[in-house]
């Protein structure tokens, strides 16, 4: 190496260190945004992909894709780059177990990556566990199959991303993207006059367009007639990368030379390759970042218009007024309900069929003569009706009104217990606190002003004869009397025809006749009192059934009067309740509005102030993103 070649050679290192340390500058400084970006997140995938990103560019590693469109080629590389580490052992494509990763390092190791993989410290131990696990074992995408082992050529550094057929290539855009993320060089493997399919061209075609790097390697037995290369080989059929190597021909029977970038760590080419991968990843991190913030900064202007719009419409804020008076009707509506329910079941009471009705007509038919009370006169017995019996029959009138009330009250609580409920849903929707429960006045005070309401009169005054020994005595000499008078009219007739004086004949059987008519007035007079007697009865019940009728319609009318002014005065404590709850909804909806408007207010302030430190580092991704752009022409330049 000639002295000017190795100044050049220094020159170029000095040149390649500048910019890996400018790279990990620019990086260090993404990810100092980034931990602005995700502070406080329990995950930070842009800082950790950031901070993975760093550790590559002071640990690299060569990373290449390497597809085998024929099973031979694939062996063929394999013992190319491995050297004796695989003396005796083949690899085919059919083996491979979907996608692997083979890392040129100390050791030998292999296993699915996310699983224990299996170590070992010999050669022989390694490949004979390895030949049985191939083929067994299916890996994918998310959990690649991971190959470690020595290479004896020299290689350092160095892992292969490995798809097993081109066909997953094509079929699996996630794979295809998992080997663009990871690397920007290609090998393609493929006997020297290969033919490609259209599958084989897809998927060709597909991996170079998005890498930076290409390199065909080309399998061929050097003593072969055909052995130079032709005038159109099939790694020119296609659309290659900015930078295309020569290819390389993969020998038979001698080991081709190895690519100085895949022995030496410090080689430039591959310095340069991979801080232009470096650099395109960062350009593209720094695209992500770039989005993340502008997803952030919008959310942030969301939140501004919107505590914004919340602090303008805070004073504005009352309770819906057509709403309110919905409510206050559906109060009024219901009362009036309740009232004509009560004015209609209040009316029935009067009804002959009610059963205050039907018990003291029932009770009045059973009224019998012992039920009146007597009093003796010179000639007259005065009758008049039981003090008693008026007694008795207020109290059935007492006890079926008061049972009547009490239903009355029940319903009437269960009614306005039903209308509180439906107040409260209505202000429930609204996010009004409901209506406190309340206690309808006790039954018993209605029942008090009933007892001393109720009353029974019946203004009935009778008379039965008194029967004597004279009054029976006299009703006997009226018999006489009226006998004397007969034997006048006819004694003539037969005292001129036959010359019998047949008054005084009769006169001889007065006494008996006498006699006989005062014994005759204790079988008829009884009769007679008995049939008087029940007339009384009769006049006596119907006077107390219009009496009852009388009663019973006062007490419907007390009864109903009763509800109607505990109705409205529930009403009143309803319409007082509700006034009183809105009121204290609405002081408390201003307090609310107030504190909310001053939160809003301050949590304006707060994100006009992140704003503005998101401008700036607005301004420091714009300088970042042009200062990678920048670094990255240089390096393609």
């Amino acid at each position: 190496m000639t002295a000017e070649s190795t100044h050049s050679a220094a020159r170029q290192n000095g040149g390649n260190n500048m910019k890996n340390q400018q790279l990990q500058l620019l990086a260090q400084n993404a990810q100092n945004i980034c931990e602005q970006l995700e502070r406080g997140q329990a995950e930070t995938p842009l800082s950790d992909a950031i901070g993975g990103l760093i550790n590559n560019m002071q640990q690299p590693q060569l990373t290449v894709a390497l597809l085998g469109l024929t099973p031979d080629s694939i062996e063929r590389v394999f013992s190319w780059l491995y050297g004796d580490a695989f003396k005796g052992f083949s690899v085919t494509s059919k083996q491979l177990p979907g996608f692997m990763e083979v890392t040129f390092s100390e050791g030998y190791a292999f296993g699915l990556r996310k699983k224990h993989k299996q170590q070992f410290d010999q050669q022989e131990a390694f490949v004979q566990a390895l030949q049985i696990e191939l083929g067994a074992t299916r890996a994918s995408v998310a959990n690649p199959f991971a190959l470690q082992a020595p290479s004896s050529r020299g290689l350092k550094d160095l892992r292969l991303l490995i798809p097993d057929t081109t066909a997953s290539l094509l079929d699996s855009p996630a794979l295809l993207n998992a080997i663009i993320a990871e690397t920007s060089v290609a090998l393609v493997a493929a006997p020297l006059r290969y033919t490609f399919s259209r599958e084989d061209h897809d998927a060709v075609d597909a991996l170079l367009s998005n890498m930076q790097c290409f390199m065909p390697l080309l399998t061929v037995d050097e003593l072969h007639e055909e052995a130079g290369l032709p005038d159109v080989g099939w790694w020119e059929q296609h659309k290659t990368p900015p930078q295309t190597l020569a290819p390389t021909l993969i020998t038979t029977h001698v080991q081709a030379r190895l690519p100085g970038m895949f022995t030496d760590p410090a080689s430039p080419d591959r310095k340069a390759l991979l801080e232009r991968f470096q650099a395109r990843k960062l350009a593209a991190k720094l695209d992500a970042i770039f989005e993340r913030y502008q997803q952030e900064a919008g959310v942030l202007e969301q939140r501004k218009a919107r505590f914004a719009n919340a602090a303008n419409n805070a004073d504005s804020e009352t309770l819906d007024r057509a709403a309110l008076d919905k409510i206050r009707q559906s109060l009024d509506d219901g009362i009036i309900t309740l009232r004509k329910e009560l004015d209609s079941q209040t009316q029935q009471l009067a009804l002959q069929q009610s059963p205050m009705v039907t018990a003291v007509n029932q009770a009045i038919e059973q009224l019998q003569f012992e039920n009146l009370s007597t009093e003796l006169s010179h000639s007259v017995i005065k009758l008049r009706l039981d003090e008693q019996t008026l007694q008795n029959l207020r109290s059935i009138l007492l006890t079926e009104a008061r049972t009547a009330v009490s239903g009355f009250h029940q319903q009437l609580d269960k009614q306005l217990q039903s209308l509180r409920t439906s107040l409260n849903q209505q202000l429930e929707a609204l996010a009004i606190p409901g209506l406190p429960q309340f206690q309808l006045a006790n039954a018993q005070t209605l029942n008090t002003a009933l007892d001393q309401r109720l009353e029974v009169t019946l203004n009935y005054r009778g008379e039965m004869p008194k029967r004597t020994v004279m009054t029976r005595l006299g009703e006997s000499r009226k018999l006489i009397m009226g006998l004397s008078m007969a034997t006048m009219v006819i004694g003539g007739v037969a005292k001129a025809g036959w010359g019998i004086d047949l008054r005084q004949s009769v006169m001889l059987f007065a006494p008996i006749i006498l006699i006989g008519g005062f014994i005759y007035t204790f079988i008829q007079w009884p009769k007679e009192d008995a049939e008087k007697l029940e007339k009384e009865l009769d006049r006596v019940r119907d006077s107390l059934k219009n009496e009852s009728r009388r009663v019973v319609s006062d007490v419907q009318r007390f009864i109903a009067q009763q509800l109607f002014d505990l109705l409205e005065t529930q009403k009143r404590e309803f319409q007082k309740g509700l006034q009183h709850t809105l009121q204290k909804h609405q002081d408390s909806q201003r307090d609310k509005a107030s504190e909310e408007k001053q939160k809003q207010q301050q949590a304006t302030q707060q994100i006009d102030q992140e704003l503005q430190q998101w401008q700036g580092t607005q301004r420091q991704l714009e300088r970042l993103r042009a200062d990678v752009q920048g670094l990255l022409r240089a390096m393609t330049a």
